[in-house]
């Protein structure tokens, strides 16, 4: 991502957005593996010993995976 033209200064994050023809590959990777990592946290939120804030974790990584999805889908990569 620190290869990216638009990572400094913070101008440029806003400049042709939304534009999903400037996703490089590192930043495909980057938001696979970001989406991984909370998708994955919430699966093992089933697999661990129910604590008291379980229905707000779930609602925490259903709606950071989905903010992530929609932000690569729409194009909004540089502001996330």
């Amino acid at each position: 991502v620190r290869s990216q033209p638009w990572l400094w200064p913070s101008e440029n994050w806003w400049k042709d957005q939304p534009d999903n023809s400037q996703i490089g590959k590192d930043a495909a990777f980057f938001y696979l593996a970001y989406g991984a990592r909370y998708f994955q946290c919430f699966v093992m939120v089933f697999l661990e010993t129910r604590r008291l804030d379980f229905l707000e974790m779930q609602i925490h990584h259903s709606v950071t995976t989905m903010l992530i999805y929609l932000s690569y889908s729409y194009g909004f990569v540089r502001i996330g």
